[in-house]
């Protein structure tokens, strides 16, 4: 072919232009497209870890939102199930109980604790044994079972009439501290009118349950 003539020339020409522009994609153009994937994988992967702090940020906000229900929680459960015998807590709220039930703190005639002891612990054992068993120290930081748990035998007794005596075991069995109803006696005794009584019959009653002791619960690790 003759590069001579014009067709020839032209051809020459396009021809090129084309190596240009492919020596011009593969220079410039190529490199920068490239960059731009990158640039585009950067940001979903970004977007991603946004969206992971996002969730946690909800859970921790929530959990937030839920302390001061835990922590109530927490107080009650502690109330009910106190880390010591706090005998005199328990004698208060049972002198509560007796008080909104209109009997008088003179008419409470029995009011008798045992000695704390663990579930797990035979009743038979000898006292040095239940006294070692009574702590509260032992297995410190492992997880509470009910082998961790002392249990008191309460006997409560009381004398009023049959409205004052049946809302005083109510209100014993909804008292703060928790106390499980073991058996109820109700007696009547007549008043001997010609000694001065008044032939009326007094009501007695003997009530016998018992109160639990755990260990506190360990604060959750912080996170």
């Amino acid at each position: 072919m003759n590069v001579t003539t014009v067709p020839a020339t032209r051809l020459l020409g396009v021809v090129g232009i084309a190596l240009l522009v492919g020596l011009g994609w593969l220079a410039l153009i190529g490199p920068a497209t490239g960059a731009i994937t990158e640039t585009g994988d950067a940001r979903l992967e970004a977007q991603d870890r946004a969206h992971g702090m996002g969730v946690q940020l909800a859970q921790l906000r929530r959990q937030a939102a839920e302390l001061p229900e835990t922590d109530a929680q927490a107080r009650l459960l502690d109330e009910m199930w106190p880390a010591t015998a706090d005998q005199p807590g328990f004698f208060a709220q049972v002198a509560g109980a007796a008080t909104d039930a209109g009997i008088d703190l003179d008419d409470i005639t029995v009011l008798s604790p045992s000695v704390p002891q663990r579930l797990d612990v035979d009743p038979n054992a000898a006292a040095g044994a239940t006294a070692g068993a009574t702590g509260g120290t032992e297995g410190a930081g492992d997880d509470v079972g009910i082998s961790d748990i002392a249990v008191q035998a309460v006997t409560i007794g009381a004398e009023g009439t049959y409205t004052e005596l049946t809302t005083l075991l109510a209100k014993l069995e909804k008292m703060p501290r928790a106390f499980l109803v073991g058996s109820v006696t109700l007696d009547a005794e007549t008043d001997d009118a010609g000694t001065g009584g008044t032939g009326a019959d007094t009501l007695s009653l003997t009530v016998v349950g018992r109160t639990f002791v755990a260990p506190p619960l360990d604060p959750p690790p912080a996170s």
